[in-house]
This record gives C-alpha cells, sequence and structure tokens, in this order.
C-alpha cells in the first residue's frame, strides 16, 4: 500500500474513515504513511496520519519491537507547525509513543528557542508534557 492508496481510502468520501486506520496500520510501510502525511492537504487526513503513526508506535513497544516508526519523527516534528490544532496534537501523542528521546530532545529546543518563537506551541508541549509523563512513564 503506497501512499496514494493511503490517501485515496482516508480521503474518499464516506462517513467513517477510521474503518480504515487499522488497514494502513497494519499493511502500509511507515515511509508510505509518512509521504502520506507530507502529502496530504486535508487537516481531518494529516490527523489521521498521525494517529495511525501513534497506534503503529504503541503497538510496536507493546510487542517488545524495535520501532521502526522512529523513521517518522521528522514528518511529526514538521507537524507540530501544521496549522490545525488535531495535527499538532497528534503528532504530539505520536511523539510520545515513539519514545522518550524525541519528546525530551523537541521540549528541550522549544524550551531553548520555540517558546519566544511559537508560545502557543510552546504551551501546548508544556501543558501535554505531564499527561506523558504520567501515562505512557515518561521521565523528562
Amino acid at each position: 500500500m503506497d501512499s496514494t492508496e493511503i490517501l485515496a481510502l482516508l480521503e474518499k468520501p464516506t462517513r467513517y474513515r477510521r474503518r480504515f486506520v487499522y488497514q494502513i496500520r497494519d499493511e502500509a510501510a511507515v515511509a508510505d504513511i509518512v509521504a502520506a502525511l507530507r502529502a496530504s492537504t486535508q487537516p481531518h487526513t494529516r490527523s489521521l496520519l498521525c494517529y495511525i503513526l501513534n497506534l503503529r508506535a504503541g503497538a510496536e513497544f507493546f510487542e517488545g519491537r524495535s520501532s521502526e516508526t522512529k523513521q517518522a519523527i521528522p514528518a511529526l516534528i514538521e507537524a507540530l507547525a501544521d496549522p490545525d490544532e488535531d495535527v499538532r496534537g497528534g503528532a504530539i501523542d505520536a511523539l510520545g509513543h515513539i519514545g522518550e528521546m524525541p519528546y525530551r530532545i523537541l521540549c528541550n529546543d522549544v524550551q531553548r528557542e520555540g517558546a519566544k518563537s511559537s508560545p502557543g506551541l510552546a504551551s501546548e508541549l508544556f501543558c501535554y508534557m505531564p499527561l506523558h509523563n504520567i501515562w505512557y512513564g515518561i521521565i523528562l
């Protein structure tokens, strides 16, 4: 399943697009999900793609597998600048599931530089941090 097929599934007119989420999570390569995330012009689709990466990272973690979703980190960091709040929130969730280090590095970068230039993003990350500390067991 390539990025074009992923976008076709998620963007076709239907009442309930989420039924394709698990199919994409299980069948698509991470690189194709990332390509679809970067190519999509629909905020709801980008949000679903972040959610799919989040689900995949969680499944890999609970199955004790090495996380293939780490290759999505650059695209998820790009998604933090998305104009849509749901996309930004989905990217934060996915980064939290991928692992502690990307989230820690991201928070440190925002604290050092982003808080001045992007107070909205900084507040989203810092307000979200305690939930990740408790929910995912991340210790910052």
